[in-house]
């Protein structure tokens, strides 16, 4: 009786060890097969957007805003960085609602969630932002390359029924810092202007 109780158990631990090895199969293949959001993006001209920028506004303060991409291509972060607010978001594909999605969190408690979007040749994330005391904003951002190393970034609102302001909140022109020398993107940065010395 003993016998068949081991048998038994290393049978289900051999199925067990098969379903296993399967299922890392087929979700290896499949990643493997499914191209990055940094690729599409690239891909689509609008690589552009990662990197770190910055801003001054009318006030004098410095908005510091970093589009990274993580995980091979598949997460790009953002950080966004103005006085004492701070916002921190990961962007990426989602593959079961077939768009690009945004979930951030911020230095006082909000959080957001939306996606983004391709209009012409500007990028736009809509976002559901939610305070910390439940109060909730929809708001659209605008990203549209500027000449050189500028971006223009426009913040509209957006109504409980999607539409978008005729005239935005504010608008900022970014421009794209250097990246820091000691960074591999510095180190990129550099070995390619000695090429073209």
């Amino acid at each position: 009786m003993n016998e068949q109780r081991t048998g038994e158990v290393k049978m289900s631990l051999k199925k067990a060890t098969l379903w296993a090895a399967a299922i890392l199969v087929i979700w290896g293949g499949s990643a493997l097969g499914q191209q990055s959001l940094g690729d599409l993006a690239k891909g689509e001209g609008f690589g552009w957007i990662a990197g770190r920028w910055t801003a001054t506004i009318d006030d004098g303060q410095t908005i510091d805003l970093i589009y990274k991409w993580e995980l091979d291509g598949h997460l790009a972060s953002m950080d966004f960085k103005m006085g004492e607010y701070a916002y921190k978001a990961m962007i990426f594909y989602d593959a079961t609602e077939s768009k690009v999605v945004e979930v951030g969190v911020d230095s006082k408690g909000g959080q957001s969630k939306g996606s983004w979007d391709v209009e012409g040749e500007n990028l736009v994330s809509t976002t559901n932002k939610r305070d910390n005391e439940g109060k909730t904003q929809k708001i659209a951002i605008v990203h549209t390359k500027g000449r050189g190393r500028t971006m223009k970034v426009e913040v509209y609102s957006v109504d409980e029924y999607g539409s978008r302001a005729a005239e935005p909140w504010t608008t900022v022109e970014f421009k794209r810092k250097a990246p820091k020398a000691g960074t591999r993107a510095g180190r990129s940065n550099a070995k390619a202007q000695n090429k073209t010395n």
